[in-house]
């Protein structure tokens, strides 16, 4: 059983809110019930509020930053991976029945299911900045129990080396060597993180503040919509008679607008909102977009949509995964690496998956999948595994394909060997002039799947043509997306729609030449116009699929990395 098991200190909340190291003083709730320095007598923030881990959750910017990240983390599946050598190069393969993998995808520890120990770590690392987790073998498995982050205190020993000590509930200290805790931390000094709360408190303190005031404004605050003004000086029945008689009236939303009768020279002044208390509400929107920045969480996970536009939001989604989940995946999987695999076998790795985060819709799943199959990057069997699905008991489930003219892999890698003639040549015959012209126009060798192989010079004449008239048309299609996509969400589906209708004679156009030599090159006759209404249909599915799916950015992006060399391994051969 681990030390601090024993001793209860594990996933206990502490008797006392707050951290030590912030400020100098470690206060309870009470200290923190007054308002702009009522009841404490100093506050370690310039607005007059403390700040700590726990009370910073009761702003609902931090909250939705820090389990953002969080929900991230644990969302995210990590995997043992090996790495081998295999006909003379390295492979990966995964794990499953490592130990640590099974720790991490199945049973952490006795008290968490593993969603839950990925999103601890995320609400540690986005409040205490560092993530403590001793490290116990329980025979052949694997537990990681997490540490309460505000009980570790990090040290050295006489060595030199790393010690970290831990308080429990009874107040004593256990000491534990740096091979048996797990420490994830944040920027810092390079062994110890600091806490993103601590680094931005005067920015949550303004924003905690903010937020109080509002609550006290209007439980307390008197805000007047207007001021009756008697010339004389009425009694109390008076007074209480011209009330009544007004309201009754006025007041309500049923009577707005109704002409205003004054007598004995009454007068009625408006009063607005004062201006002071109008910026009040922009103050509240950017501390929104400073607790974004100290988080690096995009704005509109945080809810505050006034800078996200359809076009930029899925970029967005992307950035936040490049600039601050994969910063956080690479901690993890380096602490994880150097304290428990490495020491094993440094053939062995731990990967978070991120490609899970970036799956859109069934349709753009699958049409990445047949683009996957169709360059030999997945097997049938592959595809159905990313699906959850039962794979193919059959060899050709596992077999993968390549993309021109659909075979095998491995027919590609060892083509068949040409027959040879029955009626053997005279060596001492000298070729004809014919004979020489058939030699010059013979298959030459190119690379293919890492193999030589031969391609004919029509081929490769065909290639290049079609690759000079994909490109023009890739091109000219990406301009007319991006002026699609600055329509409205409403108005865009009838203007592509518009485009593809009169589409059909810039493709002729665009196309047709490298159709007409591609034809003449193979010696076959090609029917451009149908062609070229199949090509524009293909492209009118994929278009409209994202114009339906908010994914028109994304589409943008693919096709300006490879849309070119797709156009002409799908559509060269159409003739």
């Amino acid at each position: 059983m681990p030390v601090l098991l024993q001793k209860r200190s594990r996933l206990v909340k502490p008797k006392q809110v707050g951290y030590s190291g912030f400020g100098g003083g470690v206060y309870s709730e009470d200290d923190l019930a007054g308002f702009w320095g009522a009841k404490f007598p100093v506050g370690n923030t310039t607005s007059g509020v403390n700040v700590t881990v726990e009370n910073s959750m009761t702003f609902s910017a931090v909250y939705a930053a820090r389990s953002v990240i969080a929900r991230t983390l644990g969302c995210v599946p990590i995997k043992v991976i090996k790495k081998k050598e295999l006909r003379g190069r390295e492979v990966s393969e995964k794990v499953p029945d490592h130990p640590v993998s099974r720790c991490l995808a199945r049973y952490p520890n006795t008290d968490q299911t593993p969603l839950l120990f990925k999103e601890q770590i995320g609400m540690d690392l986005t409040g205490w900045g560092n993530f403590f987790a001793e490290i116990n073998w329980g025979g052949p498995r694997l537990y990681l129990h997490p540490l309460q982050a505000s009980r570790v205190t990090v040290c050295r020993d006489s060595n030199g080396q790393l010690e970290y000590h831990c308080s429990s509930d009874d107040g004593s200290t256990v000491r534990l060597p740096q091979a048996k805790v797990i420490h994830v931390p944040l920027f810092g000094d390079g062994v110890v993180g600091k806490s993103p709360v601590q680094l931005a408190r005067e920015s949550l303190g303004m924003g905690i503040a903010a937020e109080r005031f509002g609550g006290a404004f209007f439980a307390n605050g008197l805000s007047p919509s207007g001021v009756l003004m008697h010339p004389g000086k009425l009694d109390h029945k008076g007074r209480t008679n011209l009330r009544n008689a007004f309201e009754s009236r006025h007041q309500g939303p049923g009577r707005a607008g109704k002409m205003m009768l004054l007598e004995e020279g009454l007068k009625y002044e408006q009063v607005g909102i004062p201006q002071k208390d109008a910026q009040f509400l922009e103050t509240r929107q950017f501390q929104v977009l400073e607790v974004a920045r100290w988080f690096g969480v995009p704005p509109h996970m945080l809810g505050d949509s006034s800078q996200a536009k359809w076009a930029n939001i899925t970029q967005y989604a992307i950035e936040f995964l490049k600039y601050t989940m994969a910063h956080y995946f690479k901690r993890i999987e380096e602490e994880i690496n150097r304290k428990i695999l490495w020491p094993q076998d440094e053939s062995l790795y731990v990967k978070f998956e991120e490609w899970a985060l970036l799956r859109g819709d069934s349709k753009e799943q699958l049409e990445s999948m047949v683009i996957g199959m169709a360059n030999g990057i997945y097997s049938l069997n592959d595809v159905l595994a990313l699906l959850d699905l039962n794979p193919i008991d059959h060899e050709a489930g596992n077999i993968h394909w390549v993309t021109r003219q659909h075979v095998p892999i491995e027919v590609a890698m060892n083509p068949p060997e040409a027959e040879a003639p029955d009626d053997e040549e005279d060596p001492d015959e000298e070729p004809t002039e014919t004979e020489e012209t058939s030699d010059e126009e013979t298959e030459r060798s190119l690379t293919v799947i890492g193999e030589p192989r031969t391609i004919t010079a029509a081929d490769e004449a065909k290639r290049v043509i079609f690759r000079d008239a994909a490109g023009r048309i890739v091109a000219h299609e990406l301009k007319a997306i991006k002026t699609l996509s600055k329509h409205n969400q409403k108005a865009l589906p009838v203007a592509a729609g518009h485009f593809f209708d009169h589409y059909e004679p810039e493709v002729i156009e665009i196309l047709g030449p490298a159709w007409r030599s591609a034809s003449l090159l193979d010696g076959r006759s090609v029917d451009v116009e149908r062609t070229a209404k199949r090509y524009v249909a293909d492209v009118r599915q994929l278009v409209m699929g994202a114009v339906a799916g908010h994914t028109l950015p994304t589409l943008v992006e693919v096709w300006a990395n490879g849309r070119a060399d797709q156009v002409v391994t799908q559509y060269m051969e159409l003739n």
